[in-house]
Order: structure tokens, then sequence, then C-alpha cells
């Protein structure tokens, strides 16, 4: 006879003293003489002729014969037993097998544990069957009372994230067993009459119950829920400005708890954005039309809540044109800008070979205000054609300027001087310069800490006095003769200095030399004015050097 197998997806239910057990027994139940006179009932759901296939037969249940499980090994095991179908005849060597449909055995025999379905086959079986199955007690008698439930475990309504306690009690009986279930399936490790949830999780929510067995017989306790409270979400990180380069990435996130689980939506200045539903948002590539105020509404059914607004500015590119700076009104001039200056307050002053700003006359020096346009408050009263070279910051918000002018204001101030912070001429600073041979224009200054100002160019000159392209000024404007420079000559033009923070001074240019030193266009200069022979260039560049300038950290 053909034995064949198939793995039916089929609920079996095992009734044992009127208790129901889903394919669950105690194994002394159903070995040795506990069987004797017990009925197998087989509800067959399909199967071959002659066997219906579908309807109820009854085996009858040796004293000898004993029920087993297919261990995991695949290998059958079984016993012959004497049984019969009490609508037929009797049928010998009938074999049970609850084989593949029994996954988590490992034994021979049937434990509390063990779950499946059954198939029926032998050789005194014409042919295959399977179904669900029910045993009941027939005329024989079992050696005790079955377990009795004396309080049902209750329904648990909890906060997420609390513990959940199920118990049930029982009446005492010996050799107890316990084993929790959620919505139908075992839990592992929970068999005892207690089970503890130590913190609640959306993910546990649904139905328990407790089989409760004996050697005398099983019993399944009520189902009971476990239900998570609904709360409106908490947020615990709120989302924090953000700044990004115009055509970079920006992102802003929220960190919420809430149950159920929150959804979440970004907003632009109170409208959608669209798309925007995680607790992240990420914005790319960037623009300045994405500038502004971000929020983000989370919500569930028991409520919502909005987070703090967070800004986005975006930063333009390096080097790239700031359209809202109205250029066509700030630079309307008809000559080079040479020099610039950012002042504190946002504003900008402008020097140059102009002498008018639009229609403004404004020769070689203009403020504009932070948003672009000409503050007309601010007029230096320089000649026209005064050639301006540098602005430089001065002490006290004042700063100097530089150039072929030999007027400010109409007063005497030949190549430099030092204007107050809303460009009047500060009449303390005078200028040592005259027009004389030597005395040319100074290319660059910087100021040093203690005030003093240290001068560039291609002068010989200063006042009549010698000096080789570098000098230093006192805060009012005289010729500091204490300087160590003024028996260094260098060999060219100086176009740029810069100061380091400990005072040291750094030129750069067109030299070539300083002194009997090659020095190949820079060198630098104690803060008294002595060359540093430590800086040694070495073969140094070769082309002028036209700006030196120090950067964060100290590097030049």
């Amino acid at each position: 006879m053909l034995i064949f197998r198939r793995l039916i997806t089929i609920l079996s239910v095992l009734v044992f003293n009127n208790a129901i057990l889903n394919g669950q027994v105690p194994a002394s139940a159903l070995t040795g003489s506990a069987l004797a006179g017990k009925t197998l009932t087989l509800t067959i759901d399909g199967g071959e002729a002659p066997f219906a296939t579908s309807g109820t037969y009854t085996i009858s249940l040796s004293a000898t014969g004993n029920l087993y499980a297919q261990p995991s090994s695949g290998a059958v095991v079984a016993t012959a037993g004497s049984w019969s179908y009490a609508s037929g005849a009797p049928t010998a060597n009938a074999v049970l097998t609850l084989g593949n449909y029994f996954p988590d055995a490992t034994s021979a025999t049937l434990s509390l544990l063990d779950s499946g379905f059954f198939e029926l086959n032998g050789s005194g079986l014409p042919s295959h069957q399977y179904g669900h199955f029910t045993l009941a007690a027939g005329s024989g008698s079992l050696p005790g009372n079955p377990p009795v439930i004396q309080t049902q475990p209750t329904l648990q309504t909890v906060e997420l994230g609390t513990a959940a306690l199920f118990s049930v009690s029982v009446a005492d009986a010996p050799g107890l067993v316990y084993q929790w279930r959620k919505d139908g399936i075992s839990i592992p490790g929970a068999s005892a009459a207690t089970f503890t949830l130590a913190a609640a999780q959306a993910a546990d929510q649904g139905t328990y119950s407790v089989v409760v067995a004996t050697a005398n017989g099983v019993v399944l306790s009520n189902g009971v829920a476990l239900a998570i409270i609904p709360h409106a979400p908490v947020i615990s990180v709120q989302p924090v400005p953000f700044s990004a380069f115009s055509g970079g990435s920006a992102r802003f996130s929220v960190t919420a708890t809430g149950f159920p689980a929150p959804t979440y939506q970004w907003k632009f200045y109170g409208t959608n954005v669209g798309g925007a539903t995680a607790s992240t948002l990420v914005i790319s590539p960037v623009s300045g039309s994405n500038e502004g105020n971000y929020t983000c509404t989370v919500t569930n059914s028991a409520g919502s809540v909005t987070t703090d607004p967070a800004y986005l500015t975006i930063i333009p590119q390096p080097g790239s044109i700031d359209n809202s700076f109205p250029l066509s009104e700030s630079f309307p001039v008809t000559g080079s800008v040479n020099a610039m200056l950012l002042l504190a307050d946002g504003k900008l002053v402008v020097g140059g070979g102009f002498n008018n700003v639009g229609s403004t006359v404004r020769p070689a020096l203009y403020r504009v205000n932070a948003d672009g346009s000409l503050d007309n408050s601010f007029n230096a009263g320089l000649p026209n054609n005064s050639g301006l070279t540098r602005v430089v910051q001065a002490p006290e918000g004042k700063f100097y300027i530089t150039g072929s002018f030999l007027t400010v204001a109409s007063v005497s101030r030949t190549y430099i001087a030092r204007l107050n912070a809303d460009g009047t001429l500060d009449t303390t600073f005078t200028s040592p310069f005259s027009t004389n041979a030597g005395e040319y224009f100074i290319n660059d200054l910087a100021v040093q800490s203690d005030g003093k100002v240290v001068i560039v160019g291609s002068f010989t000159k200063v006042g009549g006095v010698a000096r080789s392209k570098l000098a230093r000024l006192n805060t009012d404007g005289t010729l500091d003769t204490t300087f160590n420079a003024a028996g260094t000559t260098i060999n060219d033009t100086v176009n740029t200095i810069a100061i380091a923070p400990d005072d040291k001074i750094y030129i750069g240019g067109k030299l070539i030399s300083v002194g009997s030193f090659t020095r190949n266009r820079i060198a630098a200069f104690t803060s008294a004015g002595a060359l540093g022979t430590t800086f040694d260039p070495g073969s140094g560049f070769n082309a002028e050097i036209t700006v030196l300038r120090f950067q964060p950290g100290g590097k030049l």
C-alpha cells in the first residue's frame, strides 16, 4: 500500500476530561495502563476511499498500547496496538503516527509541550488519512481528578514600558505543570503560576492564557487581553537650528515617544512640507528659498504636540555673488576699488581710484550700510584723484588710509591719515611724509599690539630720514627712530606686510635681499625691526608677492 505524507495546516484540538488543549497532553496520560478503556476519536477532514472524506471514527486503545511522536530526526517511532474502529471491523496493527506535524518533538513520546496535527496509516488501514483528533475517557477510570482553576487570569491594562502581571490560582494537586501562552502560542520559559512582562511594549498586546496539567488531565484558563494605555506624544529632543551652504544639504530631527507610535509632519512657517513625514527632515540641495523656520507636529490617537521652531540659515558658497546686496546702487564707481574694510557694525568702508559713487561725489573713499545702501553721513573730504590704496582698522574704531593724497578735509596729510569712526579726520595723528625725492607712496601698513604703525612701500626716506621700504610710526604719526630697520637696506619694493600675534613682522614684494642676506620676495623681522635670521625662504618665490595675511591658527 502506498504511504505518503502531506503537511496540512489544520488546528488539532485535544479534549481530555472536558478540558481543551491545542495538541498538548501529559505523557503519562498517553502511556501504559492509563490508556486502558480510552477512546481516540478522529474527525476526518480529508482522505481516500474506503473512508469518507469527512466523518468521525473512534479507535479503542488497549492497556498496553502507546502513542508516540516522531522525533525531529524524521524517523517514525510507533508501536502496533490492538486498536479497532467502533463503527467497523477490528483493524490489526494500526499505527497512529504524529510525525511531521510535531515540529517541536525531540523524544519518542508525546509531552506537554508537543503540538501538531495527526496522520493515520498502517498495514491494517487501506489508505492515508489526516485531520484533527480528540481523546476522550471511555469506560476506564483515571488515577485522580484533573486540575481545577480557582481564580482565572484577569485583563491587564498598563502604561507603555511598565510591568504587566498575569496569574492563575489552581487547587493544590501533585505534579502541577504550567505553560503560559500568547495568542495560542506557548511562551518559552513561562512555566509558573504567574507570568510577568517587566516592560510591556506594543508588540506584547494580545490574548494570554495558561495551560495547567497533571498526570490526571489538562485544563486551559480563560484568555485575557493585555492592552497598552494610549498616551499623547512627548518630545524629548527638539530640532536645532542648522546652517548649510547653498547647494548643500540641511538636516533636522526630532525624538518623541507616545503610544500608539506617533506620526510626523514637518512644516515650513506652518505649511506642510510635502513628503516630510519621518522623524528626520533632509533638504537637499538647499537654496535661499529654503531659509526660515521649520517645525514638526507629532501626532497619535491620544493627541499631538509641535516642536519649537528651528531656523535654517543658507550660506552662499564662498566666492558666489550675493544677489541680495544691491551692487548696482553701492558700487557704480568710475575708477578702481583698491581696498575694503568691514566694520564691526556690518558697514563697509571702500577705497580706491574713483571720484564719484553714482551721482554722489565721494573721492577715493565712501561707506555703505549693511544693506548695501550708501551711507550719506560718511564723507572724509578727500580731494579728487586721491588714489587711495589701503584702508586698515585702528584701535577705538578708527582706521588708517594710505594713497597718493596730500590733504584730507583741506588739512595737510601726505600719503597717510587716520580717520575717526564717522569718517572725519583724526587731528591727533599727523603724517611724517613730504613730497621730497625718495618719499614715495605707502603700499601697505599694519598695526602692532601697542598701537604703533608699521608701513612698507618703495620709499627710501620718511620725513627726510633714511628708511628703506620699511619704517614704523608712533601712535601720533611721528617716525619711530628706535625701530632697528633704520640701518637695513631692502633692495626693492615691498608690497605687503603682516604682523603675527607676537608682533613679529613679515614683508613681501619684489625684494631679493635685506642687507647682505638673500631674501627672495619675503623676509621676517622682530617686533623691534631687526632682521629675523632664522626665517630663511631659501630660493623663495619666482615672482613678486602682492599680499600677506595670517590665517586663524597662525599660518601665513
